[in-house]
């Protein structure tokens, strides 16, 4: 369907460009409701607490658990997830308080921050149904789509970036 016919528009877009920054914020909407309703469809029981796992709690012990042999301190963790050091702060409380991130003192004025045994079991339980969920989006897409789809995002990325490097700060 088109973009246009989906937002319930009258007149179809006139510029290319504003149809692509269009599409991909609604794209964005897209895939944010289906990773929420993934995750949220997954209640994790940590101690006498069950708790639902948040995209941004699955996102940072992801990155977590690819950094797992290299130190990560706070600051590093919230660049990768476009987030301000103190929003970054209380997500480590929230992941810390469940056992699956630990710090480790690096100094006084910064901590190391670790997946715990207990984030990456986690995370490995939901593999295979988030590698699921993965296959199932882009089934139709031959491998030569894939890649250039990825590199034509990857450009896109890159793109919005530059454009404005002091948003993407937190």
């Amino acid at each position: 369907m088109k973009l246009s016919e989906e937002l319930g528009r009258i007149n179809e877009f006139e510029d290319s460009a504003v149809e692509l920054l269009a599409s991909s914020m609604y794209l964005s909407k897209c895939l944010s409701r289906l990773s929420s309703a993934f995750l949220g469809t997954r209640s994790v029981t940590v101690g006498d607490g069950v708790h639902v796992l948040t995209e941004m709690q699955y996102n940072a012990l992801q990155i977590l658990l690819d950094r797992k042999d290299v130190t990560t301190v706070q600051t590093e963790l919230a660049e990768r997830l476009l987030i301000n050091n103190s929003s970054a702060g209380t997500l480590i409380d929230t992941l810390e308080a469940r056992s699956w991130v630990a710090r480790k003192a690096k100094d006084r004025r910064a901590n190391y921050i670790d997946i715990t045994e207990e984030g990456a079991a986690l995370l490995s339980d939901l593999q295979p149904s988030f590698d699921k969920m993965c296959e199932t989006l882009l089934e139709g897409f031959s491998n030569e789509e894939r890649v250039l789809f990825l590199t034509f995002m990857s450009r896109y990325r890159d793109r919005a970036k530059s454009l404005a490097p002091e948003l993407l700060d937190g």
